[in-house]
Order: structure tokens, then C-alpha cells, then sequence
């Protein structure tokens, strides 16, 4: 599968998801390499310096916030695992008390039977 179609593919999902972070990546490190060409081309110019460093800052930011979102995900992800678990568990539970208590009450209809 072609990186376009992971990228539209992921526009539904929620989350920061691989195709998207590495077309983030390419795209910014592509911008910072033609703005630093622009700023060696132009000898410096204010402008393209400025416009550099605001595109790094940019970068670093958005690089934070992915990581970040990626760890919201993990701990997500960890406490979907135990909640489930905990259900499970609580479920095997239910039906061990359940079938204790059928028990019981077919003892006591099977001794209700024989008195009668």
C-alpha cells in the first residue's frame, strides 16, 4: 500500500497514526532544507532566517505533540487491556455464584420433592 493511500486511509482513524507522522516528517524536513538553501542562495537574508526559524520552532512543536498524543494512546490502550480483563474476571465470577446458587436451589427443590 502506497504512503498516499495509508494517508487518506487515516484521516478517519483518530490518533497519531505512522503514515501521517512520516509525511510530517518528509514535508518539514523538506521545508527547512529549501528555506536554508534560501538563506546560503540569498547570503543571509532576514527574511529567510526568520522564516527558518519559525519553521523549526513549528516543527519541534508539532514533533512534541505527536509524541505526546502517542503516549495518551499507549496509556489508552493499557487501560482498555486492564478494564477488560477486570470484566473477565468479573464475569467468571458471576457465573461461579450463579451456579452455586442453582445448585443450592435445586437441592432444596430435589428435598422439597422427596418430603412431599
Amino acid at each position: 500500500m502506497s504512503i498516499q493511500s495509508l494517508i487518506i486511509k487515516s484521516i478517519t482513524e483518530p490518533g497519531a497514526n505512522d503514515a501521517v507522522v512520516i509525511a510530517i516528517h518528509i514535508t518539514f524536513c523538506s521545508l527547512l532544507a529549501v528555506l536554508a538553501s534560501m538563506v546560503f542562495v540569498t547570503r543571509g537574508n532576514i527574511h529567510y532566517i526568520f522564516l527558518f526559524f519559525i519553521a523549526a520552532i513549528l516543527y519541534g512543536i508539532l514533533t512534541w505533540f505527536i509524541s505526546e498524543i502517542k503516549k495518551i494512546q499507549a496509556e489508552e490502550k493499557k487501560e482498555v487491556k486492564s478494564m477488560s480483563k477486570d470484566v473477565y474476571d468479573n464475569d467468571t465470577q458471576v457465573t461461579k455464584n450463579s451456579s452455586t446458587d442453582d445448585a443450592k436451589s435445586s437441592l432444596k427443590n430435589l428435598g422439597k420433592s422427596m418430603s412431599e
